[in-house]
């Protein structure tokens, strides 16, 4: 920015901001965007009358809510990306932050702090699951239900109906729901962030933002931007600007520590696997012989072996129940094959898959741990052909 515009970042003021995260989700974001009824009192609005998909956004006189469906937005095939984003339109709500100028934003510890701004917007969100069952509610939950699926209602409460009132839609989700969105985006967004600051413990490819490392001998703050100084003179300012700065923060570099400071082990055995390359998941043959390759081979011998009832089951078109663990809670939900799409990092999530009967003479089948992930493990090789 420097060299190229002829701006100090200390000395150029931001008049708005967006603040945003993708999450990554195990089904489509079009399942998030059906559930949404309003933010806090406010009705939301499709970005987009003609394409729901394409997100909504509720707009407010500080700042507005966004949440839309990445690659739909970006007509790039992304998978099922989520973007949850907030427009501030007036700096004096995130005033608390201490972020007023470019080279706030290349400050980590300025920057962090939003993921509480952001979890803060998520809360403000009501979700209501519009596929719910009625059978199971009683008189009293269905009439909760009309009242607090409608975005009209909200409205007209008070704050204390307000309060109130989201703690109902939570506990009637919580009751009757297969879906609960809102706790898995929660768990999302926590583990998403921390990704971004590189503070997982498994990180594979380089993040846009990282964690400071406080062993650097540099005089000059670190910065998590992928800045090149080129020593250009810039706009004359007052006082004494250095054209030289040493200590600037190398992408390269941090990716390098992190791969030898990161805690990781094998997927198989759990052997202490820190001092190989960063992408490995299993033991090394060169390094352990024949003992690395029977790790790898018992991860993969297990998909191998269910190759034909995982067939079975997609030849069938059964619905399936997967269950996840996200942030150490269990999340279940119910889809098509044709609905999946997922990542060897959803594939490690997954923690067991009830494949529902189709007819009446069907029983139900439960795949658990490795089983349930060669499962879908399956059926990402059979859609990727």
């Amino acid at each position: 920015m420097e060299a190229s515009f002829s701006v100090l970042p200390d000395r150029a003021t931001l008049h708005g901001l967006e603040i945003g995260v993708n999450i990554w989700l195990p089904f489509s974001p079009l399942r998030v965007l059906k559930q949404v009824i309003c933010y806090i009192n406010k009705p939301f609005t499709q970005i987009d009358r003609r394409n729901r998909r394409l997100g909504l956004v509720c707009s407010l006189c500080e700042y507005d809510v966004k949440l839309y469906d990445k690659g739909a937005q970006s007509g790039v095939k992304t998978g099922h990306l989520l973007r949850l984003e907030v427009k501030v339109k007036k700096m004096r709500f995130i005033r608390g932050y201490g972020i007023a100028t470019m080279a706030d934003l290349t400050e980590a510890s300025k920057v962090f702090p939003l993921f509480r701004l952001l979890s803060e917007v998520l809360r403000g969100i009501v979700f209501m699951d519009l596929t719910l069952s009625k059978q199971p509610l009683n008189a009293h939950e269905h009439r909760q239900f009309l009242v607090l699926s409608n975005p009209k209602g909200w409205e007209e409460m008070s704050k204390y109906q307000l309060s109130r009132n989201r703690e109902r839609a939570e506990l009637l989700m919580h009751r009757h729901s297969k879906r609960q969105i809102k706790p898995l985006l929660f768990s999302l967004l926590a583990e998403t962030w921390a990704g971004l600051f590189g503070m997982g413990t498994e990180a594979i490819t380089l993040q846009p933002f990282h964690r400071l490392d406080g062993s650097g001998k540099g005089g000059q703050p670190a910065t998590f931007s992928h800045l090149e100084y080129k020593g250009k003179k810039v706009a004359a300012t007052t006082g004494e600007y250095p054209q030289e700065k040493t200590g600037i923060y190398s992408a390269k570099d941090a990716q390098k520590n992190s791969a030898k400071t990161a805690q990781r082990s094998c997927k198989t055995c759990r052997r202490d696997i820190s001092t190989q390359h960063p992408r490995s998941r299993f033991c090394s043959e060169r390094l352990y012989g024949s003992a690395g390759k029977a790790c790898r081979n018992k991860d993969s011998n297990h998909r191998r072996d269910l190759k034909r009832i995982i067939n079975t089951a997609m030849n069938t078109q059964q619905f399936i129940a997967i269950t996840y663990s996200v942030g150490g809670d269990s999340y279940t939900d119910t889809l098509h094959p044709s609905e999946l799409e997922v990542t060897r990092n959803w594939l490690d999530k997954i923690t067991r898959i009830d494949l529902l009967p189709t007819g009446k003479g069907d029983r139900l089948e439960t795949l658990t741990g490795n089983k349930a992930q060669a499962f879908i493990q399956q059926h990402i090789n059979n859609t990727s052909k």
